[in-house]
């Protein structure tokens, strides 16, 4: 088998996105970097290294000409990166000390190589979107068998891939999910949509439900659980399909919904958003302490940020922490940079949906959908919290479909250098263009002659 640079490129990523998931985790469990879920600074380092040799790597083969929009949105995040060692060297802390904590944030450098493996047809977006699907339904498999097992026997299996300790609720040990869970409806949906392999197409359907499942079942979340149905919701009925099928898909939903207002759980689902709800409200009540206290702080300092803060300073003296506050986790730590950084991320996404994928319906969906979750799960979790794995894969696929429509829109994809890789020049093979017809002076000829 050769050895390409695509591929070295391509197996790194994999392995960064293994090493944390129970795939791997769990064989590597007596290696003691990887005994506990806390990912220190030798694991850290080995995160970093390897995905400066993926960037390494992905820059060998790449673009002459795709989408630069995505040095903007490293950029904002560089800024972030300095002001975090800035802010750390002058309260006497180490780099090491730093880039430990700044880990979720150095993830979408990935989004480099990333983009130029989809360009260059290095790794397909299709295969791609599978395999983030396929281990995030592993890893939760293993997480609620670990969940019942721990539930019943009192001892935990593999305590290396238990991310948070989150007690037990309805007499079930409470698991924290795969960190590209957020990623696994949308990918799975718009796979399902466009191919006609009866597997994949079951493969899809499952790995949905296990999601859906794991969050009802396992994490027992509510507002996820809201927001991946409404979702889907929401994607099947903007789903392109004929009128007929509309029509049916609006009946089923329409009783589906009848059918759940009147079951018991509904009620009780409704009343854990209450803060008067013995079992979850003092969870609302802690996230409006955490809010006022953290909203507070950002002020004193709202351009640059309060800087990263470790474990102890995350909890507010009021109650809650700043984990529960959603977006405003990294905003309130490294300030106006982040908000931008945000904003533009997700502008663009919007963007490229709305404007650039007028004619790819499934691909519209793809973007839009995984925008909404993002900021939906925004009023929660912060993104880099829990879901930063999965950013780099949100920001390659995005500039893929503007790169993609931007070769079609000129009519040049794959015959010329403009959307081609570096190392093959396609221009001598270029076709030859019929000649136009001659004009009046041109070797005599009139165009009236011809």
């Amino acid at each position: 088998m050769r050895i390409t640079s695509s591929k070295i490129t391509k197996y790194l990523i994999i392995l960064v996105v293994l090493l944390h998931l129970g795939i791997l985790l769990i064989p590597l469990a007596r290696i003691e970097i990887f005994a506990s879920s806390y990912i220190n600074k030798t694991r850290t380092l080995l995160f970093v290294l390897t995905m400066l040799t993926a960037v390494a790597a992905g820059s060998v083969r790449k673009m002459k000409s795709q989408s630069y929009f995505i040095y903007v949105e490293i950029g904002l995040l560089a800024i972030c990166w300095i002001r975090a060692f800035i802010g750390d060297f002058a309260s006497g802390l180490k780099w090491d000390d730093t880039l430990e904590k700044l880990l979720p944030y150095l993830y979408p450098i990935m989004a480099l190589p990333l983009l130029n493996l989809f360009c260059t047809k290095g790794w397909k977006k299709e295969s791609c979107a599978l395999f983030l699907i396929v281990v995030s339904t592993i890893d939760s498999l293993l997480k609620a068998f670990m969940s019942f097992y721990e539930s019943v026997s009192g001892k935990i299996l593999w305590p290396n891939i238990v991310v948070g300790s989150m007690g037990y609720r309805n007499g079930l040990f409470r698991i924290n999910p795969t960190p590209l869970s957020i990623l696994v409806i949308p990918l799975a949906f718009w796979l399902f949509t466009k191919t006609d392999r009866r597997w994949m197409k079951i493969v899809c359907i499952l790995t949905i439900g296990v999601d859906l499942i794991y969050a009802y079942v396992i994490w027992q979340a509510r507002s996820a659980l809201l927001y991946k149905t409404i979702l889907l919701v929401a994607l099947f009925i903007f789903q392109r399909t004929t009128d007929k099928k509309r029509v049916i898909r609006y009946l089923i939903l329409i009783t589906a919904v009848i059918i759940i207002i009147n079951l018991p759980f509904f009620n009780n689902f409704l009343d854990s958003f209450s803060e008067s709800n013995a079992e979850y409200g003092g969870n609302t009540t802690y996230r409006k302490y955490a809010l006022e206290y953290y909203v507070q702080l950002f002020f004193q300092k709202p351009f640059w940020g309060v800087g990263l803060l470790d474990y102890t300073q995350r909890r507010s003296p009021l109650g809650g922490t700043l984990e529960d506050v959603g977006l405003i986790y990294s905003i309130v730590q490294l300030g106006i940079p982040m908000l931008a950084f945000y904003l533009t991320m997700f502008s663009r996404s919007i963007y490229v949906a709305l404007i650039k994928l007028r004619n790819h319906h499934e691909e519209r969906l793809l973007l839009l959908s995984v925008t909404l979750l993002y900021i939906l799960f925004g009023i929660n979790i912060d993104t880099f919290y829990m879901y930063g794995l999965t950013v780099p894969f949100y920001i390659a696929f995005v500039e893929y479909f503007y790169w993609e429509t931007s070769c079609e829109t000129r009519k040049l994809w794959p015959h010329t250098s403009v959307c081609v890789p570096k190392d093959k020049d396609h221009s001598t093979n270029l076709p030859k263009l019929p000649q136009p017809f001659p004009v009046e002076g041109d070797n005599g000829i009139r165009a009236e002659e011809t």
